[in-house]
């Protein structure tokens, strides 16, 4: 009978001899084994060791009386140098509290995960086996009359081929992560294994520096958030008699004076200008309005910037500014959902308790196939940003003669993207963090805090897709690659601006933009030929080359993702073309163009789902997919943000200028850059697996989405708005007003 089945004590010491003899090369003649091939599993397990062997070989042996507490010829016994005397007792005593069934020792291993079934794991794929975290951690001295101890729920970690197996088990306080590590290593040599297994904690993460510096600039922008809302509404406010008392009234429309700059994720922001009232006028009941009117030098405008009585309407307002492209609000809101609904995917797959069947059963269902391609939401952004950048740009060099302020052109980009940014890192690696506590917190924001540490200027130098190697999305905040991406292509647009504003030199720049995109998807498709870069249902590499990580030297590089921004530069300087003029495009060919650019749609999307699971595709077929069908998808976007803006869309256009997509576009910015965020602190602290099924999936979005949104949208308010303005104020070099 294998050990799974003899053993009913604590899993600690179970999988210690069960489950922790993983990648041997041989079995031995009192063993049985199980091998499964390839990415599962390679596990053989004892069969003739029993329940008692285990706390004998813990403790050295047991009195009659079971009242044994250690000794020399047991693992504890042999550890005294190495482990702390707490350590050693409240093991020993645990052990031995658990053959007398003791209360607590019970629930301490009735809190653990439960051994598993081989042919269960085969077909499940599980990776993550949960306890009873909060059971666990109910153990504690007081609580109960028979817990002499306190418990602490850890997770073990052990390794299998090319990934690793993790346990929730409780545990005595007294140890730590290294002792437990060093307890069950060698009570694995005790029965001639050698296997690496490593534990990781689950406490509280203590107060340090990151910790306070996120509560410090929580507290400020709060801080500053209430001051300039109070200085707004009591400065700038209206006041109107009533009854020999002066009264306050709603205060004026603030949708006056609107701008529009281009900004991440080719967002567009509305900036609203300053309110200023002289005299006393009457309001719409005919009272008498007392009005007041300050200084607007620049310190106040700084404090005005944080108000929350003129940033919420704006941010909120569902007015469209008449220099805008309605239609991209939609696309680039239906964009963000997309890429929120992959990532649920890609967050909750780790820890489905069915992900075998999630993975390879269920995968050519339209909304998994939604989800698998989300990633093409990216590349929306990128169509979108280039077209708003080369539009706004052209038309500013025109309007100025040919000049444009490049430094600042720069400048105002930099400043746009970074404080926020760097804002998010920190709530990430520290406030996060110390948030909350679960299984798989502490071993995931650890290794993600150690490498922001160590990488976070190449994020804020906007490098991360290539420090420290190419093979990697990003060191610190994996997801910022496309910011990244973004940058270094913005960097390099004035070179095209360059022909594209200059009469005669269009012809040049129109041609230079299809080069960058042709040589683009050619450089893609040499990259995905030479690595043999999987593709479709089967995934098998087509050469030896390939190792895990290839594919991110094709997915976020600059160099194979410009073939998409070249879309919407291209796009930008049609719609600078038509500026001022109606663009009507003939019925047939209109009806041409949408019929294309949705079939093409289609099959970026859906094709790669009918592909076989056992026959992969030929190679040549997936170096051309890699190479072309980013681009070709952009080309689907580019044709519905140009026929929509140009008033060729019909109802779809009208569907994408729908109002209601303002306020959700306006913190697009700030969704893309926390919406992982608010997906990881849920998986990583959630001490539950689920199981998956549609109804699963679209809760758990619909959750997301709201949660993602909410947060955004105070980070939008609280920071993103007053630096915006901000930052405006330091560039702007016009004369002081009063």
């Amino acid at each position: 009978m294998a050990i799974l089945q003899h053993c009913r004590f604590h899993p600690l010491l179970c999988f210690a001899l069960g489950f922790f003899v993983i990648g041997s090369t041989s079995a031995q003649d009192n063993t049985s084994s199980l091998r499964i091939t390839g990415n599962e599993f390679s596990v053989v397990m004892f069969d003739d060791v029993t329940q008692l062997d285990l706390i004998q070989a813990a403790l050295g042996g047991l009195g009659d009386d079971n009242e044994s507490t250690g000794s020399s010829d047991g693992v504890l016994g042999n550890l005294t140098d190495l482990i702390s005397d707490t350590c050693l007792q409240d093991t020993a005593l645990f052990l031995t509290d658990l053959l007398e069934y003791k209360k607590y020792a019970l629930q301490m291993r009735a809190s653990s995960a439960r051994p598993i079934d081989l042919v269960d794991l085969e077909f499940t794929h599980r990776g993550v086996f949960y306890g009873d975290f909060e059971l666990c951690d109910g153990v504690k001295v007081g609580r109960y009359s028979s817990a002499p101890i306190d418990a602490d729920p850890r997770v073990m970690n052990v390794p299998v081929v090319g990934s690793e197996l993790l346990f929730g088990v409780c545990c005595p306080q007294s140890c730590n992560d290294n002792e437990l590590t060093q307890i069950v290593t060698e009570l694995i040599k005790e029965f001639g294994r050698s296997e690496a297994v490593w534990f990781s904690s689950t406490s509280q993460v203590p107060w340090n520096a990151g910790v306070i510096i996120s509560f410090f600039l929580i507290g400020l922008f709060l801080a500053l958030v209430v001051a300039g809302t109070f200085y707004d509404l009591n400065v700038f406010g209206r006041w109107y008699i009533q009854d020999g008392e002066i009264a306050s009234s709603p205060k004026p429309n603030v949708e006056n004076g609107t701008a529009t700059t281009e900004g991440a994720l080719g967002d567009e922001k509305e900036s609203t200008g300053g309110i200023e009232l002289e005299g006393a006028v009457n309001d719409i009941s005919g009272r008498n309005v007392v009005t007041r009117r300050a200084e607007r030098g620049r310190s106040s405008k700084a404090l005005l910037a944080f108000s929350l009585a003129t940033n919420a309407p704006a941010v909120l307002s569902l007015k469209r500014p008449e220099s805008s492209m309605g239609a991209l609000d939609g696309i680039r809101v239906l964009s963000m959902i997309w890429i929120i609904w992959h990532h649920v995917k890609v967050m909750l797959e780790f820890t489905l308790e069915n992900r075998k069947y999630f993975t390879e059963k269920s995968m050519r269902r339209i909304m998994l196939r939604l989800s698998t391609e989300g990633h093409l939401g990216v590349d929306s952004f990128f169509v979108l940003s280039a077209l708003l950048v080369t539009y706004l740009t052209l038309c500013k060099i025109r309007s100025n003669g040919g000049r444009i302020r490049w430094w600042r052109f720069y400048l105002n980009r930099y400043l746009r993207l970074t404080p926020v940014y760097a804002f998010c890192i920190i709530m990430y690696v520290s406030f996060s963090h110390w948030l909350g506590r679960g299984y798989l917190k502490n071993r995931s924001y650890d290794y993600e805090a150690s490498r922001c540490r160590q990488y976070v200027w190449s994020n804020l130098l906007y490098i991360n897709n290539c420090i420290p190697d190419p093979f990697v999305l990003s060191a610190c905040l994996g997801w910022t690659w496309y910011l990244a991406d973004d940058m270094q292509m913005f960097v390099v647009t004035p070179l095209f601006f360059y022909f594209l504003s200059r009469a005669g030199k269009e012809k040049i720049g129109v041609g230079i933009v299809i080069g960058v995109a042709v040589v683009s998807m050619f450089i893609t498709m040499a990259c995905a030929a030479f690595f043999g870069q999987p593709l479709g249902n089967a995934y098998q590499p087509y050469n030896h080359i390939y190792q895990p990580g290839v594919e991110y030297l094709i997915y976020s590089n600059v160099l194979t993702r410009i073939q998409s921004y070249m879309v919407g530069v291209f796009c930008g300087y049609i719609l600078y073309k038509y500026k001022g003029h109606p663009v009507k495009i003939p019925k047939a060919w209109n009806t041409v163009g949408w019929s294309l650019s949705i079939t093409v749609a289609f099959i970026c999307v859906f094709a790669l789902g009918f592909s076989s699971y056992e026959n992969p595709l030929p190679a040549w077929f997936a170096a051309a997919w890699h190479g072309c069908h980013r681009f070709l998808f952009s080309c689907t976007v580019g044709w519905i943000a140009f026929a929509c803006v140009t008033g060729n869309g019909g109802p779809i256009g009208k569907f994408l200028s729908w109002e209601v997509w303002l306020p959700l576009s306006r913190v697009s910015y700030c969704v893309y850059l926390f919406h992982p965020v608010v997906m990881l602190h849920y998986v990583l602290t959630s001490n539950d697996q689920l199981h998956w099924n549609t109804y699963t999936s679209v809760y758990m979005f619909l959750s997301f989405f709201v949660a993602t949104y909410t947060v955004s949208l105070a980070v939008s308010l609280l920071v993103e708005v007053p630096l915006l303005k901000m930052t405006k104020l330091l560039l702007d070099q016009r004369p002081r007003t009063q």
